[in-house]
Order: structure tokens, then sequence, then C-alpha cells
């Protein structure tokens, strides 16, 4: 991008004595204004306002005294939503690609966009699946790495994948994704699938499939899942005895798998080769953002909810992980969609969020209060 003033370049200046609250969206979102109509006036001049605007919003967050930092950060991300929200890439009078479109086709790209709104929110309403979620069905186009079911419980299957070498590692692979995911966030598609790589490198790979909870399952708890874990590591080594295993936890699959291991080196049991922990936290004393919106008042309105239906629906996590990232996720679609008169394409991470997984209300419970209010993994006595 020719010229861009980018307002958080001399961030390092700022100095370390105190945390500095900052309201930029990552770097990668200045995208939005790349391309030669941004570069005449007047768009240069509005884009460049708007990136400087930021700065002093964020000035004026860390110079406010006696505030909580956590307050301060979850000031800092609502602030940023309305500045993602306020972005002149967004609206038809301010973005010189939209106008020109608008132009070229004489206004029926904003008719095709107010039909593609009035579908979304028809779709919605009807709680079906956004727009290009078919064409990301499990097996076909997703989650198409070679595997079979080896095991079955009531919590969860295991899936195993043979090497695609001659040469065949001495250790498995064994992967633990997050309660609320669908295995295949890791076998997305060939060219992104650590599975189908991991299984080109040699390795047999075992993947954890956790089941889908009805009210019924309110009851289980952390236990029950580090017990399904535990299951899992006893298929794998009776399928492939005398060898350790490479374990691998993927976000909140990653604490458990945290927990696991610390249990067995606790009792000298050496079944483990190596522990990867992928987007995973065991230190809750400084919260990721969606965390930093859980206080005693949310954790225990989210309870009385769950009350009525034993679990909690990831569908709603997801949701909230893309209003956080609004201006990568959100703003994005919105102005292809419904300013341009087009579809962006649905990408492999949107098809995801749609088939998300159930919490049992008891483990959801228990990762709220014991792990990101009291911090008790990183303290050590779980």
């Amino acid at each position: 991008m020719t010229g861009a003033i980018d307002p958080f370049e001399n961030d390092a200046d700022a100095g370390v004595d105190a945390p500095q609250v900052s309201l930029s969206t990552a770097r990668s979102s200045l995208t939005q204004f790349e391309g030669p109509e941004w570069e005449t006036w007047p768009f240069n001049f509005i884009y460049q306002s708007y990136l400087l605007t930021q700065k002093p919003w964020r000035d004026a967050l860390n110079s406010v005294d006696g505030v909580r930092p956590r307050e301060k950060h979850v000031a800092s991300i609502a602030t940023r939503q309305v500045l993602d929200m306020m972005s002149p890439a967004n609206f038809v009078w301010s973005n010189p690609k939209v106008i020109a479109r608008t132009i070229s086709e004489g206004g029926a790209n904003l008719m095709r966009g107010a039909w593609n709104l009035a579908e979304d929110w028809q779709r919605a309403a009807w709680g079906l699946p956004p727009v290009g979620a078919n064409d990301y069905l499990p097996g076909r186009d997703v989650a198409v790495t070679p595997g079979k079911v080896v095991y079955r419980s009531d919590l969860l299957e295991l899936i195993q994948y043979s090497p695609q070498t001659d040469t065949v590692a001495p250790e498995p692979v064994l992967i633990v994704p997050a309660w609320l995911m669908k295995y295949y966030v890791l076998d997305l598609s060939p060219q992104n699938s650590l599975v189908n790589y991991l299984c080109g490198q040699g390795f047999s790979v075992f993947i954890v499939s956790w089941a889908n909870p009805g009210r019924q399952d309110g009851d289980i708890g952390i236990a029950n899942y580090l017990g399904a874990v535990e299951e899992a590591l006893d298929v794998v080594g009776r399928i492939l005895p005398d060898a350790q295993t490479h374990a691998i936890g993927y976000c909140l699959g990653g604490t458990l798998l945290a927990i696991k291991a610390a249990q067995m080196a606790r009792d000298d049991d050496e079944r483990l080769k190596t522990v990867t922990l992928f987007a995973s936290q065991t230190d809750f004393e400084e919260r990721g953002e969606l965390q930093s919106f859980i206080g005693e008042l949310e954790v225990s309105m989210l309870e009385r909810l769950m009350l009525k239906t034993g679990y909690w629906d990831g569908k709603y996590i997801a949701e909230a992980y893309k209003i956080l990232r609004a201006g990568e996720w959100v703003w994005p679609r919105h102005v292809d969609d419904y300013l341009m008169g087009s579809r962006q394409p649905m990408s492999d991470l949107d098809a995801w969020s749609v088939d998300t997984t159930r919490l049992p209300r008891k483990v959801q419970s228990e990762y709220l209060r014991s792990m990101v209010l009291e911090n008790t993994l990183a303290q050590g006595p779980i």
C-alpha cells in the first residue's frame, strides 16, 4: 500500500512501565484500503484520517487512572468494535471500489446486496446454515484424509489414520481437539490438513472426535473428559504396543491434555513421548479477549441458562469469536455480499464455525469457575 500511515508503527517507544491497551486490529486489516482507488482524493484523506483517529482513543484509555486492567481491556475491545464498524470501507459513499461498481452497474450491485441480506436474515430466522455451508460437507469437502474409527464410547470416537509412506515413524501421534470443535478442524482440506501432513511424514495418527452431548449429559464433568483421554491412550497403546505417544492438544483440548499430562507425570506414567499445545491456555491470570468478558456475574448467568438445556452450544462461542474479529470476519463479508453484490466464498474456517459441538453444563461451569476465574490449573492443585 503506497503512502499508508500506520498510527501504531512507533508503539515500541511507548515504554513498558504499565500495560498498554491496544485498539489496533491485526495489521493485515489494512488490506481493506489497498488498491489504486484508495490513493486518489478524497479517499486517501478519508482512510488516513480514520487510521489516525485510533491512536488518540488508545492513548485516552491508557491515561485513565484507577481502572483495573480487566476493565481497561474490555473497554478497548468494545471501542475497537466501534472503530471497525466505522471503517470507511464499510459504507457506499466512502468506499471508492463500491462507488465504481455502483456506477458501472447502475446500482444493480446494491439490489443484489439487498437480496443477499434478505436471504441471510431469512436463514438466520429459520435456523438454517449460511449460504455456502453445503459446499463443505465432511467426508466430501473437509475431513477427507482416509481414516477409520477404532474405538467408540459415550464421550468420544477415536479415529486412526495410517502413514502414507513406506518408512513408518516409531511413535504414533494422538490429537485432542477442543471440546467445542469438530475433530476435522485439523483436517479441513488436503492443502491445510495437519492430519494429512503428519500421515505424509510417516506417522500413525489418532484423533479424538468428541460426542455431541444432550440434556441428559449435563452432569458430565472435566474428570469424565480426562478419563476419555485415558481411554484414547489405552487404545493407542493396544494398537501400537511398546511405543510412546506424541500428544497434540488444540485450544481447550490442549488445556485438557495439559491437565492429563501433569497427572501422568505425577503418577510416573511414561506413555507420552512429547506434548505439543496449539492455541491452548494453561495460565488464566491474563485472559484472552473472549474470557475478559467473563466474571462471577456472567458465569452465574450462564449456569442458570444451562439448567434449562443441560449444555452450552458451541455456535455461540464461534459467533462471539467472529464478533471479536469483526474487522477480519464480519465487515469484509458485509462489503462483498451487501455492497458489492457478490457472495464472498465461505472459507474452511467459516465452515468449521457453523459445525460446532455442545459442551455439558458441568464441564462449562467447572472450566469457567475453576480455570478462568480461580486460575486453579496454573496454581497446581487441580
